[in-house]
């Protein structure tokens, strides 16, 4: 993504120094007051410091009869592994097991 814009710097005259003012920033060509410069910027951002990452997990389970428990134990550790991998925090959750129903 390509931006331009102009900053505008002012600063005062204090004897036998310039004194630094202050600053803005304008996207069309600014009218100027006799203590101010503009600076023509143009500056170019990749779009991907917008952009927030997807993330895709796809699991394969074996297929078994039964169930197994996500305890947090094993949740914590899936999470750690994946901070160490990417320095992305996340948080694992699992949902409780259902009641099993009688007839």
């Amino acid at each position: 993504m390509n931006i331009e814009l102009y900053l505008v710097v002012s600063a005062r005259k204090r004897y036998t120094y310039w004194e630094p003012g202050a600053t803005r920033v304008t996207k069309k060509k600014p009218s100027l007051a006799s203590n101010e410069v503009a600076i023509h910027v143009n500056l170019d951002i990749p779009t991907a410091l917008f952009e927030k990452p997807v993330l895709t997990f796809t699991a394969t389970l074996p297929n078994v009869s039964g169930s197994f428990d996500l305890t947090p134990k094993v949740q914590a550790n899936i999470a750690d592994y994946i901070r160490q991998q990417t320095g992305m925090t996340v948080e694992i959750k699992a949902p409780e097991p259902e009641a099993e129903q009688l007839p």
